[in-house]
């Protein structure tokens, strides 16, 4: 399927790319990853990339400094949907998508049903960034490319852990890992996902003073309020490792965590070992994987612990019984 990205831009001479609301690393790693491979391959074409904000460590990648962070009212010849499990989930730039030219979504998610005019979908990939090197000409990807790549499967892969991880997944990596240079590897993984920075270990250390047990052990649950948040001065950026800390919790099946956005409105973010969590977040309006996922819900967080509780607890139970 090599060159299928280049097949699929055709005549389009104005290109905006974009990914989902509180972009991580496989959505910044996938825009910035056909960013500089269109810039290559393709240079009578102009393309953005549009995303809203992301962490920091993120900026060491080329072309990060062009991203733009305001919608435009300019109407573009192709619109580019990348790691977006639903249209509403590219955010203030769904507009744009609507009036473009031409709509494309490539995704990973599961629970993507398709919402351009070309859908590419693969909800067994480990990530879009995955995905999307089979869609490009491999001699054709450089050490730009190679990196934000890279970047995308390390963050949805937990570094490799997670059971989307296969054997293409790895030959890919491999074969990114060639075009790098010595050392980009480890420096990707140790600052873009193993690093923390102090507020992110007190945010971390804030969460797990609040995490308790629930379902007989089988779940962890942790919540930070927004005045949580401003006491210590923490963004929602500096949150980002805390459900993966939760989820090594030993003995336990999933774990959720709530953490607002504002008063009253909070981001839930879920993992499993081996139920799907995917069909929780979908109903609540959000998306991800089987093992990871994550949705919007309004109100007290400790009312919105319960319904998750207990949706947990069916999944848990049916599980077992199976």
């Amino acid at each position: 399927m090599s060159g299928v990205i280049n097949a699929l831009i055709r005549d389009a001479l104005t290109v905006a790319v974009s990914g989902h609301v509180r972009p991580d690393g496989d959505c910044v790693g996938a825009c910035l990853g056909l960013w500089n491979y269109l810039r290559k391959t393709m240079p009578q074409v102009r393309v953005d990339v549009y995303l809203g904000t992301y962490a920091s460590s993120f900026s060491f990648m080329n072309g990060e400094k062009r991203i733009l962070h305001e919608p435009s009212d300019e109407t573009y010849d192709l619109f580019i949907s990348l790691d977006a499990a639903a249209q509403d989930r590219l955010d203030v730039f769904e507009p744009m998508f609507e009036r473009a030219g031409r709509r494309i979504v490539i995704d990973h998610h599961e629970t993507n049903r398709g919402y351009g005019e070309e859908n590419l979908i693969e909800g067994g990939a480990s990530s879009t960034c995955e995905l999307l090197y089979t869609l490009m000409d491999e001699r054709q990807i450089d050490r730009d490319c190679a990196r934000c790549l890279y970047l995308g499967i390390v963050h949805d892969t937990g570094v490799f852990k997670y059971p989307s991880t296969t054997l293409r997944t790895m030959t890919i990596a491999g074969r990114l890992l060639e075009k790098m240079d010595k050392g980009d590897a480890q420096f990707i993984i140790d600052e873009t996902f193993y690093m923390r920075s102090f507020a992110q270990n007190k945010a971390i250390g804030l969460a797990l003073e609040s995490s308790y047990l629930e379902l007989d052990g089988k779940l962890i649950i942790a919540a930070v309020t927004k005045p949580q948040q401003e006491a210590l001065g923490l963004s929602p950026q500096d949150l980002d490792g805390v459900i993966d800390q939760l989820r090594i919790t030993k003995g336990t099946e999933a774990a959720a965590f709530l953490y607002a956005l504002e008063d009253d409105d909070y981001k839930v973010s879920l993992r499993s070992q081996h139920i799907s969590v995917s069909g929780i977040a979908a109903s609540h309006g959000g998306g991800g994987h089987e093992h990871a996922a994550g949705f919007g819900m309004k109100g007290p967080w400790q009312e919105s612990a319960k319904i998750i509780t207990a949706e947990i607890k069916e999944l848990i139970d049916a599980w077992t019984e199976s």
